[in-house]
């Protein structure tokens, strides 16, 4: 068989009498967000142009060009750029991370006799908080949130 290919092999030229898209009527079904009216002898060239605006938006929207300047590391791609699935997957690794450190999922909570997050765990000193007479039993600064909530529920029981 012998095709023509015609420039740069697009084989455009295979499909018989060339018809342009503004001349053919388009009869599928167009996006909910067109500005078309649907009521309109709409042409291909019509709808095309359309979803090529439509697109246009769409990718302003995702542009995630400004991600990687904060405290998130994204994948890049091999064009050095982030792809929106790669973002979500960091945004909901971090997310993810700050529930565990924190302790608030769906099956616990810090009420729970068995839950206890590592916030209140976590050394305190970095805060330089002058605690004045506010200390434990032993004379002890707290050294953790925790033990600052229970000298100061003491204090308080202690008072009243």
């Amino acid at each position: 068989m012998n095709y023509n290919m015609g420039c740069n092999n697009s084989g455009i030229n295979t499909c018989g009498k060339i018809s342009f898209s503004k001349c053919v009527r388009y009869e599928g079904a167009l996006h909910a967000e067109t500005a078309l009216d649907v009521c309109d002898d709409l042409s291909v060239q019509e709808v095309i142009e359309d979803i090529g605006v439509e697109l246009d938006d769409i990718n302003s929207e995702i542009d995630l060009s400004a991600l990687g300047q904060g405290c998130l590391e994204y994948t890049k791609n091999t064009d050095g750029e982030v792809e929106v699935k790669d973002a979500l997957l960091a945004m909901e690794t971090k997310i993810c991370e700050l529930v565990e450190y924190t302790g608030m999922t769906d099956t616990n909570c810090p009420t729970c006799p068995d839950a206890c997050s590592p916030i209140y765990n976590t050394a305190i000193e970095c805060l330089g908080l002058d605690y004045g007479a506010l200390v434990d039993a032993c004379g002890n600064q707290p050294a953790t949130l925790g033990e600052l909530l229970q000298v100061m529920i003491n204090k308080i029981n202690t008072n009243t």
